[in-house]
């Protein structure tokens, strides 16, 4: 990426934090994860070769779809919070997109990510499930530490 082209998505990524709907800013959250190399460690994935958002399978759109150094492959449904009604519609989205990716031998990861770290029932009902669970913590809170480790990028490109 061009150092033009790094500001331009640095800036996208803060104005995101920012806005409502949280959803929106749960999205920025993992890209930070994501672009700083983080997530895969925390969440104890092979490494991540290919980011793709809003992919449409079958009827729907995926948030995010990953794919690892191995060829497996991860869907990650965002949702706004972790109420009970965002949880189970977040669970169907995700069987409905492995259903509609049908690839044979295809390893796929679900992953239902929620601002907040996990009321107890719902990382219960995603383990059920065998959905996994990405708490985002308060991004009200994290904004500040999002927010230095983008500057800390920037000054890095410079």
């Amino acid at each position: 990426m061009s150092q033009s082209t790094i500001e331009i998505w640095l800036d996208g990524i803060l104005r995101k934090l920012r806005q409502q709907p949280r959803e929106v800013a749960a999205v920025a959250a993992i890209e930070i994860l994501l672009f700083t190399g983080k997530l895969h460690g925390f969440m104890g994935w092979p490494e991540i070769a290919r980011v793709e958002r809003e992919v449409k399978i079958g009827g729907g759109r995926c948030d995010m779809v990953l794919t690892h150094a191995d060829r497996s492959r991860t869907l990650i449904e965002v949702k706004a919070d972790g109420h009970a009604r965002d949880v189970v519609c977040g669970i169907g989205q995700l069987f409905m997109y492995e259903a509609g990716y049908s690839l044979p031998g295809l390893q796929l990861r679900k992953v239902l990510a929620v601002p907040g770290y996990g009321d107890p029932e719902v990382v219960r009902a995603c383990a059920m499930a065998g959905v996994e669970f990405l708490p985002l913590g308060s991004l009200e809170d994290r904004l500040p530490r999002y927010e230095q480790i983008l500057t800390n990028l920037r000054q890095s490109h410079a």
